[in-house]
């Protein structure tokens, strides 16, 4: 016999477990599927999971969202994946399982299925059942309010009004726990992702941005107590009519019941045990735009809605005839949202002014600058006579008096000289000779205006 050491012994024997726990590591079970549903029984808005669990599969393909008409249904972005090894009678045998969530969101009340939904795993096909559920109409009776109101209800058209969703959410409260919700618990309890606040979303995505949120303030209505919740927000209507606020429809997560549990110190906490949604929309059919009176509107009118004061200028003031002259036209007033609507007046429809300038047609855009939008245009003198920009108009409407209004700006004095013109004998060919008539003088003063320097054959303009 051979003798052999302690150390060999004990060194032959880690080995030898070592290459038992490898092989036994190489160990996989065949690929297998669970599925679990959150529950049979749900609520309308309130979602249902779908947990599709693939185990011990090398080769994986993500299952794709079933259909169910009257839900929407979504596969969960991202999956868990768990890995486990456990050791038995020194065989070991690790397990990896892939779970897929589904979200179904019922719209509606009523007996749904969720059709069979198939995993393609190492070249194998798994599906899951059927599954049937059930979904109720959870009644919001005083526990949730929605509420928008108008300041003022009907504005006229490109009139302002402040629009602002009222949230009304009954405090939750547990008489004999003696289990009171605060203001911020209950704005915790509206579901953000499953509410739509149409009009108001904008408002929302601001808050967000900024990091905040609307104060809950208690307020009675009848006999009932409400945490009060209001995000505002301006408009402006551009068309007469009921306002299209997009669809609004709150969701909150009402509790169903608390339970206590202590912390690993034995502080005494409290947790919600269970949910139904509540879910309310407002009623906007009183909120519409009226169009403006047609009675005394001034044939000038562009739209401007608010009240306003005009001043301009212009520049050069000393031009010649048919000589291009910059105006500006600043248009004020202590509302700056009322300037949107503010277009430059037709002056070209002037009979005074088209009579004295030629001024072109097109829309000209204006740029807003605090409480002033500017604009500017192009004035050219038709004849020498012209001795002034005569007082420019903007015609609005003003919701305070009810009425049509106009102001004007000041005149501008200008200086405009005849224009010249000249002769054709006296232009230069390319080779420097001049042509054979050369008798005529190079620029002559022509007086009585644009028209009269028409082009003849023998002259340029």
């Amino acid at each position: 016999m051979i003798p052999v050491s302690r150390s060999q012994l004990l060194f032959h024997s880690l080995a030898a477990i070592l290459a038992t726990f490898l092989v036994a590591v190489a160990t996989l079970e065949a690929a297998d599927m669970t599925f679990k549903l959150s529950s049979r029984e749900g609520y309308v808005a309130a979602p249902i999971f779908l947990e599709m669990t693939v185990s011990d599969a090398t080769d994986l393909e993500p299952p794709a969202a079933p259909a169910i008409e009257g839900a929407d249904v979504r596969l969960m972005p991202g999956s868990r994946t768990m890995t486990s090894t456990s050791i038995i009678n020194g065989r070991a045998t690790t397990s990896t399982s892939t779970t897929f969530v589904f979200e179904i969101v019922p719209r509606r009340a009523g007996r749904f299925v969720i059709p069979p939904v198939m995993a393609r795993a190492d070249g194998q096909e798994f599906q899951t059942p059927a599954l049937p559920f059930v979904v109720n109409q959870s009644e919001t009776g005083d526990l949730l309010k929605v509420e928008v109101k108008a300041d003022p209800t009907d504005p006229l058209v490109g009139e302002e009004s402040l629009l602002t969703l009222r949230i009304l959410v009954r405090p939750y409260r547990e008489e004999a726990a003696r289990i009171s919700a605060d203001e911020e618990t209950m704005w915790g309890r509206i579901q953000r992702d499953r509410s739509e606040f149409g009009y108001f979303k904008p408002a929302m995505i601001e808050l967000d941005r900024q990091r905040q949120r609307p104060a809950g303030r208690e307020e009675l209505v009848g006999d009932v107590a409400y945490f009060v919740y209001e995000v505002s927000r301006p408009w402006r209507p551009s068309a007469p009519g009921p306002a299209d606020l997009g669809p609004i429809e709150i969701v909150v997560d009402w509790p169903t019941g608390t339970r206590r549990v202590a912390d690993l110190f034995g502080r005494q906490t409290v947790e919600i045990s269970g949910v139904r949604p509540v879910t309310a929309s407002p009623d906007v059919a009183g909120i519409a735009a009226r169009p403006l009176p047609e009675a005394g509107r001034p044939d000038d009118f562009t739209g401007a809605i608010g009240r306003f004061t005009v001043d301009a200028s212009a520049k050069p003031t000393d031009v010649a005839v048919g000589d291009p002259i910059t105006v500006t036209f600043r248009v004020m007033s202590d509302d700056p949202g009322s300037l949107e609507g503010v277009r430059l007046p037709p002056f070209h429809r002037d009979p005074a002014l088209s009579a004295m300038f030629r001024i072109p047609a097109d829309e000209v855009a204006g740029s807003i600058v605090g409480n002033v939008k500017t604009f500017t245009q192009t004035f050219r003198p038709l004849a020498d006579s012209v001795k002034e920009i005569p007082p420019l108009r903007l015609s609005y409407f003003d919701p305070e008096r009810n009425g049509y209004a106009t102001v004007s700006s000041a005149p501008i004095p200008i200086a405009v000289s005849p224009s010249e013109r000249l002769a054709l004998n006296k232009i230069v060919t390319a080779s420097g000779a001049e042509p054979a008539a050369a008798s005529a003088p190079g620029l002559t003063p022509v007086a009585g205006g644009l028209l009269a320097n028409a082009a003849r054959d023998e002259l340029v303009r």
